[in-house]
């Protein structure tokens, strides 16, 4: 069983989670695996594995800070693109 925060136990074995992120100029989605160590005694320990982490960068031209409708813009046309990679 796996304990998330104050969350009952209820999962056992490997969790895969789905991240997605976007800040002032990137945009990305992450896949995770954890796998929670034994509690049979045997020397496995808990393992975090990275599965997929595709991102894009919006780039402005030389000169131009970063307009907040043009970067939400580029955020809406990649991020489902990104979330079918990471899955993929």
């Amino acid at each position: 069983m796996v304990s998330i925060g104050n969350l009952p136990s209820i999962v056992e074995g490997a969790i895969v989670a789905l991240g997605i992120e976007g800040s002032a100029n990137k945009v990305g989605v992450g896949v995770i695996k954890y796998t929670p160590s034994n509690k049979n005694g045997d020397s496995t320990e808990e393992k975090y594995e990275i599965l997929a982490n595709p991102r894009k960068t919006y780039i402005t031209p030389p000169g131009v800070g970063f307009l907040p409708r043009e970067t939400s813009q580029h955020h809406q046309q990649n991020i489902v693109a990104l979330v079918r990679s990471a899955l993929n």
